[in-house]
């Protein structure tokens, strides 16, 4: 699962917001999920490292990956990005 939605940075465009870390504290009641940007999905497959910014995101409750990014594309950063499956 992805998103994509287009960033310029230095003249370049980069659109694929892929997920590399998720995980579940049981202790703390809150899921952790980190989208790193590449240039597109096949940049992505070439080099899980190929990414020129990340953001990461903590939320209450044991949510899957799908409820994540759900709740990303409500913020404003992310309003009008599409899902990638």
């Amino acid at each position: 699962m992805a998103l994509l939605k287009k960033v310029n940075f230095k003249g370049y465009d980069y659109e694929y917001w892929g997920y590399i870390e998720y995980s579940f504290s049981k202790i703390e009641n809150k899921t952790f999920i980190k989208l790193c940007l590449f240039k597109n999905i096949e940049t992505r497959q070439i080099d899980i490292n190929n990414y020129i910014d990340n953001k990461c995101f903590l939320f209450d409750g044991n949510l899957s990956v799908k409820k994540c990014f759900e709740k990303i594309k409500l913020m404003e950063e992310f309003a009008g990005s599409e899902d990638l499956l």
